[in-house]
């Protein structure tokens, strides 16, 4: 058996053990959910690159959004809001502000992506205003599926010539996981690394990933 498909298949058994509910729960926010794909194939994704959108965030949809702490997450986003503290993560797939501040600003300087995506700029002038409205635009999933879409167009641009849909997912997880400004050296070190979740690090968070795009894959067949 090959070895990577061997460590995957571990891999799977343990997170899906571990994380039995959690796991359960994540596909099946997204048969509740349809308009999360609805939405990314209307963006321009191709099918498969829309349920590979879908798994790059389950990880973060399965674990971390439903051990959030309401009280903590509502005392960071007003700091975020007064202080400009954006080192945490809120809503369903677990996004910073910085994430989101650096999307804004890709977006104000591309001509091509500002036609269809420019609505992501706030107007606001006013620095706490732009806060207050990116932070509410958070908790709403339309808007984190509209900032996903974002995320994998940027994804593509910066690297598409994979082998397999596999090591696409894997690529684009890492980076979604680590952040836009990681170099590819870097990528390919982490998806070595078991770092998820952040406090128990037991996990690789690609490897769970591609876990939930071939459960989602099975899922779309029935």
């Amino acid at each position: 058996m090959n070895t990577l498909i061997a460590i995957l298949l571990a891999a799977v058994l343990q997170f899906t053990e571990t994380y039995k509910s959690e796991y359960e729960n994540a596909l099946e926010f997204y048969r509740q959910h349809p308009e999360v794909k609805q939405q990314l194939i209307q963006s321009g994704l191709t099918d498969d690159e829309a349920t590979m959108a879908m798994a790059i965030v389950a990880p973060e949809l399965a674990v971390h959004y439903v051990f959030s702490d309401w009280a903590q997450t509502k005392t960071l986003q007003l700091i975020y809001v007064q202080y400009d503290h954006s080192d945490f993560s809120i809503g369903f797939f677990q996004m910073k502000p910085s994430f989101i501040e650096y999307l804004e600003k890709r977006v104000a300087v591309d001509e091509v992506m500002k036609k269809q995506y420019g609505d992501v700029v706030i107007r606001a002038t006013d620095v706490i205003q732009q806060r207050k409205v990116r932070v509410a635009r958070l908790t709403s999933l339309k808007w984190q599926t509209k900032y996903l879409c974002l995320f994998m167009q940027y994804a593509k641009q910066r690297k598409d010539d994979f082998k397999s849909p596999e090591e696409r997912v894997a690529y684009w997880a890492t980076l979604y996981n680590a952040g836009f400004k990681v170099s590819d050296q870097t990528i390919a070190k982490l998806r070595k690394i078991k770092g998820f979740p952040t406090l128990r690090r037991q996990f690789n968070y690609s490897d769970i990933a591609l876990i939930f795009y071939k459960a989602l894959k099975e899922q779309e067949k029935k």
